[in-house]
């Protein structure tokens, strides 16, 4: 069956002709286009970019673009961000084509990047290779500490850190631990050898940490050295004695002694002699605030002598003791004094007297001043010049010399005079026209307990101004510390002549004054009813036992003193009086409270010793 064939309205035939009509203009004209395009060049992007960068730096990019050259294009950054390119940042190109920009990112990896400029009437799209830039962190800094281990409150310690991965100039610091807490101490600039170099002291002793530390910048990390300790102790003395290598016998040799590595003024430095193995202590003086001393020693007779200086260690520094040093005693026929050894006395002036036990004592040392000259054997004079003793007042100060006018023998006494001079001289650190005698047996007669007595008389002024002493001094005066009086002084008679018919014994030591029992005679150092004959002879006695000392004044007991001290020990339970002392006789001026006046007072007072025996 045929169907019939309808025919399209002319109105709709005509809207079908027209939208064909257009539709093959739009294709011609798509077409047109890329045919165009197809024959435009594409420009060639060059990029330099570095390889690495640190975490927050900024890379700096720069871009040339040729074939063709495209001054004032805008040129763009994306970041391929693992599935697609993102833009990250553009930039218009300069007149030569070329274009700088910057990239940073704040997290370490790799990112890769590419530089697009897009199609223009002179050239197609173009793209640059893609690059890649690794970001890393900033390098952490080595630090390596050179610093000593040990070192003294008197030194500066020097402390070397060396850096890498550091500039130089950049500052570091160094922190000490205070508690828990890390405390800045000082800071140094680091040097073109990359290191920097701390200078710290320390004047208490102690073991002290440090560490190095450096702050974070823009080309490293921050970064912190371990703990270090230095450990502060106080410094050794060196002591180092000058003096002649070769003296006759009887004469008076002078030893320097100059003390460094630290603070030693106006302490008590001690001359030790070498006697077989053993040394003995038989000088002592207070160094100058240099640090510097002059003891004096005399030998009577012809050998080689050894000694050494030793100083205490104190809160400043550890005890010190100098090399040895020899002198050679030459015998030489015009040198005062003897040549041999004096015969051991016997008897002491007669019958030996009878200790509390029933036993005799044993006369050891006897001086009945019957010759014409002092025995140097075992008196030494004491010269302020090079000992730096005086007698009077730090206003007022009085010399004791080496001299006929203040020491002699004669008539069966030992004189030690007082006098007034009618021209100052000078001794040592004191000009002065007060001069008076000192004799003392250090290095030559010590012991150890026993019996003293000493027959003298005084002179017979009773105004103010004058003081004798009869004493003993420890040969080890730093046994026990060297802080005046550990080592202990026992002035058996001690005169002033403002009160001149007493004599006032002293015990000096270290004791708790509330020890002190007058009933049992606990540490009752002092007395003040020895009564004397003024003008005249008295004897003046000692007996010295262990924890026991007691003066005698013409045979009368006046003082006991059961002394305990304070720095007495189980080992050493009647320290500091159970070592040997050696006798010293004093005619001297007074001090505060008892001054001399030379316009006042006698030009001449002597003090006559008639004898001094001693027994064990």
């Amino acid at each position: 069956m045929m169907r019939a064939r309808t025919r399209m309205p002319r109105a709709s035939r005509r809207f079908l002709i027209t939208a064909l009509l257009a539709c093959t203009c739009v294709l011609t004209l798509v077409m047109g286009s890329e045919a165009a395009s197809a024959t435009l060049p594409t420009a060639t992007v060059t990029v330099t970019a570095p390889a690495q960068v640190l975490t927050g730096a900024t890379a700096a990019l720069s871009a040339a673009i040729t074939n063709p050259a495209t001054p004032g294009e805008v040129v763009y950054l994306d970041l391929y961000n693992g599935s697609a390119w993102t833009p990250a940042g553009s930039v218009t190109a300069g007149s030569s084509s070329t274009a700088a920009l910057g990239v940073g990112q704040g997290a370490p990896g790799t990112y890769y990047y590419r530089l697009r400029i897009a199609a223009t009437g002179a050239h197609a799209e173009s793209d640059s290779a893609v690059f890649g830039i690794k970001v890393v962190n900033p390098p952490i800094p080595g630090i390596t500490v050179s610093a000593p281990a040990q070192t003294t409150t008197d030194a500066t310690a020097t402390i070397t850190a060396s850096l890498t991965s550091v500039p130089a100039g950049e500052t570091v610091y160094l922190d000490r631990l205070s508690g828990t807490t890390a405390v800045a101490q000082t800071s140094a600039r680091v040097t073109a050898g990359s290191t920097a170099v701390f200078a710290v002291q320390q004047t208490a002793t102690g073991t002290y940490a440090y560490r190095v530390r450096v702050l974070a910048t823009g080309t490293h990390q921050a970064a912190t050295g371990s703990w270090f300790t230095i450990t502060v102790g106080l410094p050794t003395p060196v002591l180092t004695i000058t003096g002649p290598a070769q003296i006759p016998p009887g004469a008076a040799a002078t030893l320097q002694v100059t003390i460094s590595q630290a603070s030693v003024g106006n302490e008590i430095v001690e001359l030790e002699q070498a006697t077989g193995s053993t040394w003995t202590a038989v000088s002592s003086t207070t160094t100058a605030s240099d640090g510097t001393a002059a003891l004096r020693v005399t030998q009577a007779l012809p050998g080689q002598y050894t000694y050494r200086v030793r100083l205490a260690a104190t809160t400043l520094h550890n005890a010190g003791t100098s090399a040895s040093f020899g002198m050679q005693v030459t015998a030489d026929a015009t040198a005062p004094g003897a040549t041999s050894a004096p015969p051991a006395p016997t008897t002491c002036g007669g019958a030996a007297p009878v200790k509390p036990d029933g036993r005799s004592w044993v006369c050891t040392y006897d001086d009945e001043f019957n010759g014409t000259t002092l025995d140097r054997r075992y008196w030494v004079p004491q010269v302020s010049a090079t000992s730096g003793f005086y007698t009077g007042t730090t206003s007022n100060p009085a010399c004791v010399i080496d001299d006929p006018q203040t020491i002699a023998v004669t008539g069966g006494d030992l004189q030690l005079n007082a006098k007034v001079l009618d021209t100052p001289i000078a001794c040592g650190t004191a000009t002065t026209r007060l001069v008076s005698g000192m004799v003392m047996q250090n290095g030559t007669f010590s012991q150890t307990y026993g019996k003293y007595e000493i027959r003298a008389e005084l002179p017979a002024w009773t105004g103010k101004g004058l003081q004798e002493t009869f004493w003993l001094w420890p040969n080890d005066v730093l046994k026990y510390g060297g802080k005046y009086p550990s080592a202990g002084e026992i002035d058996l008679a001690e005169f002033y002549s403002n009160v001149s018919a007493v004599t006032v014994p002293t015990m000096h030591y270290l004791f708790d004054p509330s020890t002190m029992n007058l009933k049992t005679g606990t540490n009752v150092f002092s007395a003040q009813n020895c009564l004397v004959n003024v003008g005249a002879f008295n004897t003046y006695g000692l007996e010295w036992s262990p924890g026991q000392l007691k003066v005698f004044v013409n045979d009368k007991l006046c003082l006991t003193d059961n002394y305990v001290a304070s720095n007495a020990t189980a080992a050493n339970p009647y320290a500091p009086f159970d070592s040997p002392f050696f006798l010293s006789l004093t005619q001297g001026f007074g001090t505060t409270g008892n001054e001399f006046d030379p316009d006042q007072g006698p030009k001449l007072s002597t003090t006559l010793v008639d004898y001094v025996r001693v027994w064990a």
